[in-house]
């Protein structure tokens, strides 16, 4: 059997508002398996700590890549709760422009409302 060959199908090229700490963002295209469903890998680098990489399986193509995303900008998100670094894709306080859940997507707009000053205690 030939070895796959993996295709990044997205590079995002995150900023932070800490210079000189980029976060890369790598979705794989999705990669059929022989119980019929289909996984995605994603891997992600200087969010944290150590590279975070995983597959991400789904009944077809389609809902395998969406889960990977959703699950990055969840991972995304999860970091932006800290005070720094907060990711974003092209200027500070910009969306991510990644797909979310809506619970991590309510959490994420009470933290902007909370950091504009806009929310109540």
């Amino acid at each position: 059997m030939q070895a796959e060959r993996a295709t990044i199908v997205r590079h995002y090229q995150l900023g932070t508002t800490v210079p000189g700490t980029p976060v890369t963002l790598e979705i794989f295209a999705p990669q059929a398996r022989e119980t019929g469903d289909f996984s995605c890998r994603l891997r992600m680098e200087g969010h944290r700590e150590s590279a975070f990489e995983t597959e991400v399986w789904g009944i077809d193509s389609l809902q395998a890549t969406m889960l990977a995303l959703k699950l990055a900008g969840t991972e995304l998100y999860a970091v932006g709760e800290a005070p720094e670094p907060h990711i974003f894709l092209y200027v500070p306080n910009d969306d991510l422009d990644i797909p979310i859940t809506p619970s991590v997507r309510d959490r994420a707009a009470k933290r902007d409302r909370k950091e504009a000053g806009k929310d109540e205690a």
